[in-house]
């Protein structure tokens, strides 16, 4: 009897020749809680003059359609590779993949090719990932994975962005409360768990993104006195969310 596809991803393991690719190549993951502004500041280092030539995107594959994001609908290639079940499947039987992971019916992963693409091209490699993947490349390449957590700088801040994703209707964000507080917890608590990970406060911008490039090209696991306190930012914030209910 075959596997099925959430089988196929529960037992999956990357290639050797998968891994020693990743070990070869210099990686940004970033991760961030919904609202944080995570896509905002990938797209201000791909766009920006004086950040862009340093980076190439990984793009992450998924079982799940394109969407319509403030009138824009999402371009195969460049948001994400829509792929059909039957497809991934077979990129998984192929080795590859370096990690998938499943959120509800859908699927999520990043391919080898993207590293190698980055490679040709001699620049850091950077994408947005869930806490599973990061931990995932961390655990395959951690001298050449830099991870970074991006965070509001307070309760309020943050959810007055979430009210914006619902155009202000307070109705529909109290509807999914509870989900995204429960997956803001747990993402929090799994960063601030491994001393790996740089906190980037988001209240501007400009500054945020510079701190990111400087992150990116600072010596491997190099931390100053503003990550620190960026931590702790990152843990009062989530003190606050498990307070409030």
């Amino acid at each position: 009897m075959s596997e099925t596809l959430s089988e196929q991803v529960e037992n999956y393991a990357a290639s050797l020749e998968s891994e020693q690719i990743i070990r070869a190549q210099r990686t940004i993951m970033l991760a961030g809680i919904t609202g944080a502004g995570k896509d905002t500041l990938l797209k201000n280092l791909l766009t920006d003059e004086q950040y862009s030539g340093d980076y190439y995107r990984i793009v992450t594959h998924t079982t799940r359609g394109p969407r319509d994001n403030q009138d824009e609908r999402e371009e195969d290639g460049v948001d994400y590779h829509f792929v059909s079940e039957a497809a991934l499947s077979d990129l998984l039987k192929d080795h590859q993949m370096v990690e998938v992971n499943q959120f509800g019916d859908k699927f999520y992963g990043t391919s080898i090719g993207e590293f190698v693409i980055a490679q040709e091209k001699n620049r850091l490699a950077i994408g947005d990932v869930d806490i599973n993947g990061i931990i995932a490349f961390h655990h395959i390449a951690q001298e050449m994975v830099t991870a970074i957590f991006i965070v509001p700088p307070d309760y309020d801040t943050w959810q007055g962005r979430l009210l914006r994703r619902y155009n202000g209707s307070t109705e529909k964000l109290a509807e999914s409360w509870s989900v995204r507080r429960g997956i803001a917890i747990n993402e929090l608590e799994q960063a601030l768990a491994v001393p790996y990970f740089h906190f980037v406060i988001n209240d501007d911008i400009e500054r945020a993104t510079g701190v990111i490039h400087s992150i990116a090209h600072r010596e491997k696991d190099f931390f100053k006195r503003a990550d620190d306190e960026a931590r702790l930012a990152a843990r009062a914030l989530l003190d606050t969310i498990k307070t409030v209910g």
